[in-house]
């Protein structure tokens, strides 16, 4: 009976074991969707007749829809190139980001296309530190601008640009490893 019993106990806790470690281990994987208000510095410069580029960054906060505690925000920068051809109503930009949440930072690229003041295109993410290391997934990223104020600098012939708008992901899908 005592053998028995030092059986099922041992028993118990091996199944119980298999069952829990696989559940810490376990990678976590998700779809959240954001939404993310935004300014832009840095400067612009006629390029072309009818084009310019936008050399500089974009910054803001991102709010994960539904998040909580540490999922909810997270604080993010984009130095990025947007090229705008004013001729044919296009512009195209891309840029990496550095998203810095509670739990560790995450960085991605991204690549769009669009017309002036609004583009869609893919984000990527790259990797990350300390709880997000190794993480990856991607998404569509929409981005729009509200308001837009233009500055001429009469000696070097740029133009300093400050803008502000709103960037959204309906989908981001993304996956951290155990």
């Amino acid at each position: 009976m005592r053998n028995l019993l030092k059986h099922y106990i041992s028993t118990l806790v091996i199944a119980c074991g298999l069952f829990v470690i696989p559940l810490l281990a376990q990678a976590e994987e998700g779809t959240v969707k954001i939404l993310a208000p935004w300014k832009a510095k840095g400067q612009v410069y006629k390029v072309g007749p009818k084009q310019t580029q936008f050399v500089g960054e974009f910054s803001g906060i991102m709010y994960v829809e539904n998040g909580e505690g540490k999922l909810d925000t997270a604080i993010f920068v984009c130095p990025a190139v947007q090229d705008v051809d004013y001729k044919n109503n296009k512009s195209h930009a891309n840029g990496r980001c550095h998203i810095v949440a509670a739990d560790g930072n995450i960085f991605a690229q991204f690549d769009c296309t669009g017309v002036p003041g609004a583009c869609k295109g893919t984000f990527k993410l790259t990797g990350g530190t300390d709880r997000f290391e190794g993480i990856t997934g991607s998404g569509e990223m929409h981005v729009r601008s509200a308001l837009s104020t233009f500055m001429s600098n009469v000696t070097s012939g740029d133009v300093v640009q400050e803008a502000e708008g709103l960037a959204t992901w309906p989908a981001l899908k993304y996956k951290i490893p155990e």
